[in-house]
């Protein structure tokens, strides 16, 4: 697997994990106009979610970390399949912005799945799967699996700013005050 990473703007309060961000995610399938969504999701341990990509053939499970994305193809039937998907795409919406800032492959590389397959925005993460192409070779059984998925790198948090003295500043104010009266008396008495 080529890793390579690419950069994207992400404005919004940047966050340093996906830990504890909601999220709702949906399955498009463009061709027969079909859309399949989940409840919002919680990110924790485990797996947040799943959807059949094709009800009775695979299932797509979705285990969403502190900083990367795994999508695991189970299959539901032991017979032979080899399957591309044309046209799907999976949307993962965020409550709020998610801070994500670059991205690369995760996962086992998957022939048809690359970074082009794969757009981030301030609270999306957008997955095509156009030419993803999956193989189930015979003998399948239920504990097989086929995983892809999406590392993420996240802004780093501002360095802490230099501390003010707050007294200095205020002993330092009411010296420059004092000497701007001290100078108007004097030129009042010299005037007199």
């Amino acid at each position: 697997m080529t890793a390579a990473v690419v950069a994207c703007l992400a404005p919004g309060k940047a966050e340093a994990s996906l830990i504890g961000q909601q999220f709702s995610a949906k399955y498009v399938f463009p061709s027969f106009e079909r859309e399949f969504d989940t409840p919002t999701f919680t990110v924790g341990a485990g797996t947040e979610t799943s959807m059949e990509a094709w009800p009775g053939f695979i299932r797509i499970d979705v285990d969403v970390s502190a900083d990367a994305l795994l999508m695991t193809a189970v299959p539901l039937r032991t017979s032979p399949m080899t399957r591309t998907f044309f046209q799907s795409l999976f949307v993962f919406e965020a409550t709020s912005p998610h801070g994500i800032t670059g991205f690369a492959l995760a996962g086992a590389s998957r022939a048809g799945f690359d970074l082009s397959d794969i757009e981030i925005t301030a609270t999306q993460i957008r997955i095509t799967m156009t030419d993803l192409f999956l193989n189930f070779d015979p003998p399948i059984n239920e504990n097989e699996r086929l995983p892809f998925g999406v590392s993420f790198t996240f802004a780093a948090p501002p360095p802490p700013g230099t501390p003010v003295p707050e007294p200095a500043s205020l002993a330092l104010l009411g010296a420059g005050l004092f000497g701007l009266a001290a100078v108007r008396r004097r030129r009042r008495t010299t005037l007199a």
